[in-house]
């Protein structure tokens, strides 16, 4: 894939970067530091080059907008062909789960039309290559706890994404209220 371009943004607790082809987005990358952004890019991308295109300022945009609270969804063609029909299943349930809200392993695998299969849910979270717009963070086990997130800085990240999530919510129904 040659003709992908890369960039990045600094998000709250480390950085996004963003590998998209002329018409899809490749991967999303939500980082600890520049640092590993480049070791990833490197070994995953190596002939990508940084540059901006349209579909890389335009995802940047929907991501800053999201850190600023201004967006709930987002609007873009991700490129799930590489993902198994069950990969698909579940990021698509878990893209109709609500901003700030939670579900764990085992609901979105019942969900998704897979029970019984809360582990399988939970390595696909784990190699999620879209976080934020595929929100794995909403995901939790099912006694609460948060568990482990693969992006910035693990769960303490995953707490700040729900927490801003949820204040999000607070603020629109202050708002509709």
């Amino acid at each position: 894939m040659n003709d992908c371009r890369w960039e990045w943004t600094d998000a709250p607790d480390g950085v996004v970067g963003v590998v998209a082809s002329s018409t899809m987005i490749e991967r999303i990358y939500y980082v600890s530091s520049r640092g590993s952004l480049r070791r990833a890019l490197c070994q995953d991308f190596p002939e990508a080059g940084q540059a901006q295109s349209h579909l890389v300022r335009e995802t940047l945009g929907q991501i800053k907008e999201y850190f600023q609270g201004k967006r709930w969804m987002f609007d873009l063609p991700l490129n799930q062909r590489e993902l198994t029909d069950f990969q698909r299943a579940v990021h698509t349930t878990l893209m109709a789960t609500r901003p700030g809200e939670t579900i764990s392993y085992a609901e979105l695998a019942e969900k998704a039309g897979f029970s019984g299969a809360a582990r399988a849910v939970g390595q696909v979270m784990a190699s999620n290559p879209f976080p934020i717009v595929v929100p794995c963070h909403r995901v939790i086990h099912r006694d609460g706890s948060l568990g482990s997130y693969s992006a910035a800085s693990g769960a303490a990240s995953k707490q700040q994404l729900l927490a801003a999530e949820r204040q999000m919510n607070q603020n629109i129904n202050a708002f509709s209220g």
